[in-house]
């Protein structure tokens, strides 16, 4: 019942293909290391070489939460209509459901250490059963290839 991963994305300074440190935001545990070594082999099968010494960091964090829960940008709540405005809307229950969706989300930020300046953002989304490796490398993949396209002009 996994939904396509879906992405939005800034890309404010390209970063080409060249080599990255990464940084992981948020809490280690078994999902940050499965997320880190989706990161790890996508930037892999890009060609991008992750390094301690890199002038780029990649900075990333992985979360899952129950799929209906929704997420509000707190600096957004409303707009002029006075409705809510959704990072993540909440997912309706739907009759034949096989099970309690989750929503796993992936963000994904790089920067030059050079000036700090922000070179691409971009957060993808799955809904799904279950925590699986295969959603942990849709994401990675999805992230990495937007960034990686972005950074071609």
């Amino acid at each position: 019942m996994a939904s396509p991963a879906a992405i939005v994305s800034s890309t404010l300074d390209p970063v080409q293909k060249a080599a990255i440190r990464l940084h992981f935001s948020g809490d280690e545990g078994p999902q940050h290391t499965m997320f880190e070594a989706a990161l790890r082999q996508s930037f892999q099968e890009h060609a991008v070489p992750i390094e301690d010494t890199a002038g780029i960091i990649a900075d990333y964090a992985f979360s899952v939460r129950r799929a209906d829960l929704g997420m509000v940008d707190a600096d957004a709540v409303t707009n002029a209509s006075n409705e809510t405005i959704w990072v993540s809307a909440p997912r309706k229950a739907r009759r034949f459901d096989e099970c309690k969706p989750v929503r796993l989300r992936a963000t994904l930020a790089m920067f030059r250490i050079s000036n700090g300046k922000l070179s691409y953002r971009g957060s993808a989304e799955s809904i799904g059963c279950d925590v699986t490796e295969e959603a942990a490398n849709e994401l990675a993949d999805k992230l990495v290839s937007d960034a990686m396209a972005k950074s071609q002009g």
